[in-house]
């Protein structure tokens, strides 16, 4: 069954799909995502075409590439506002662990700093106490995946990474002229984007159309799965 749910943070809409059981949600199945210990049955969450939800823009810098504080960035809002870096101009491998993030002082400091233009740029003004704009460091693959990356939320290391932001991450690596596009060359044929992360992958599906600068996401999807953690009764007047 198919439900759509209104996202009110950004004013647009998910769709849900999901089994059903004998007139309620089926929670067994044979679906195992990275970082949770059962199999459980899946959902699809499709954002659709989630470009420029919070800024009005998919670059809302007005560019695929600015230079902060000596750094290529790529600055993106599709699905979440992000800001892309390649580990390698951060002097890591990409492939660090959520501790050796976590420890690594300097790079918080550096980090921080970056965050904060960045958000004047995109247009939030001192972002300091904001949620939004996440940082994504990213570098090549090194298990059958089509990108590893790294989720800064804000300035710690989250041990997975999040819908949201992947989708980002993913649609940046589309569009030619962006740090991660020109990095990894990806397959756009391919619908399918892996990204490695600390606790495994996030497989992601993308489908994306560029027509000179518009860029449209006809679909923008992941799967994940119906845990119960709670029942309850809603009274409604």
């Amino acid at each position: 069954i198919k439900l759509k749910i209104y996202n009110k943070n950004t004013g647009s809409s998910v769709n849900s799909t999901f089994c059903i059981e004998n007139g309620t949600v089926k929670y067994a199945g044979d679906t195992l995502l990275d970082g949770i210990q059962r199999k459980y049955s899946p959902i699809e969450l499709d954002f659709g075409n989630a470009i420029g939800l919070a800024t009005g823009k998919v670059f809302p810098t007005g560019s695929k590439i600015d230079t902060i504080c000596g750094i290529d960035t790529t600055c993106i809002d599709a699905a979440m506002p992000i800001i892309i870096i390649r580990s390698i101009d951060l002097g890591l491998t990409g492939l660090e662990s959520k501790q050796e993030i976590d420890d690594n002082i300097d790079l918080k400091s550096k980090l921080l700093k970056i965050r904060l233009q960045a958000g004047i740029l995109m247009g939030f003004d001192n972002v300091k106490d904001m949620a939004i704009p996440k940082i994504c460091i990213f570098t090549h693959p090194s298990d059958g995946g089509t990108v590893a990356a790294r989720y800064i939320d804000p300035i710690f290391c989250h041990p997975q990474f999040g819908i949201t932001a992947g989708l980002a991450l993913a649609t940046a690596a589309k569009i030619p002229g962006t740090n991660i596009n020109e990095y990894l060359k990806p397959d756009n044929n391919i619908e399918k984007f892996i990204i490695e992360h600390p606790s495994g992958t996030l497989p992601l599906t993308l489908n994306i159309k560029i027509d000179n600068d518009a860029i449209f996401l006809n679909k923008a999807a992941n799967i994940t799965t119906a845990k119960k953690i709670f029942n309850g009764i809603l009274y409604a007047e």
